[in-house]
C-alpha cells in the first residue's frame, strides 16, 4: 500500500470510485473531477492536493485538500472517497492519517471537514464521530 500524488492516468479511477460510491450527484462528481484535473495539469498552482492510496496494484481511494484561502495553517479537506469494495480496510483512515502528517510537517494549525447530512452519509458521519 502506497500513498502518492496524483497523475492523469488516475483521473479515470478516481471518477470511477466517486460514482461507485451511490451517494454523489453527477453534479458533484463533475466537480471533483474538475479539482483532480486542476491538480493534475496546474501542480504548480497548488490550490488542490490530491494524493491517491493505491494498493494490489489499482487506486483504492483519494483525497484532495488544501490550505484555506487568506488564512495562517488552515486546511480544507475538499474530497475523500474509498472504492466501496475495499471499505473496511482502513484506507479512508490511510488518507486522513496522510492529510494530518502533511499539515503538521507545512505548519497546519487546523482542518476543517465539511460534509452533508444527508441519510445517505449516515455511515461517513458515524466514522467521522469515531475518528475525532
Amino acid at each position: 500500500m502506497a500513498i502518492r500524488s496524483v497523475t492523469r492516468t488516475d483521473q479515470p479511477r478516481i471518477h470511477a470510485i466517486l460514482a461507485a460510491t451511490g451517494v454523489f450527484t453527477a453534479e458533484e462528481i463533475a466537480c471533483a473531477d474538475e479539482l483532480v484535473a486542476e491538480a493534475v495539469h496546474q501542480p504548480d498552482k497548488g490550490d488542490y492536493l490530491v494524493h491517491v492510496l493505491e494498493d494490489d496494484d489499482e487506486v483504492q481511494g483519494y483525497v484532495c485538500f488544501g490550505a484555506t484561502p487568506l488564512t495562517e495553517g488552515t486546511y480544507d479537506l475538499y474530497w475523500i472517497a474509498v472504492d466501496p469494495a475495499r471499505h473496511g480496510r482502513k484506507y479512508g483512515q490511510r488518507l486522513v492519517a496522510f492529510v494530518e502528517d502533511h499539515l503538521r510537517a507545512h505548519a497546519g494549525r487546523l482542518l476543517l471537514i465539511e460534509t452533508s447530512s444527508k441519510d445517505d452519509y449516515g455511515p461517513i458521519l458515524d466514522a467521522w464521530a469515531a475518528h475525532g
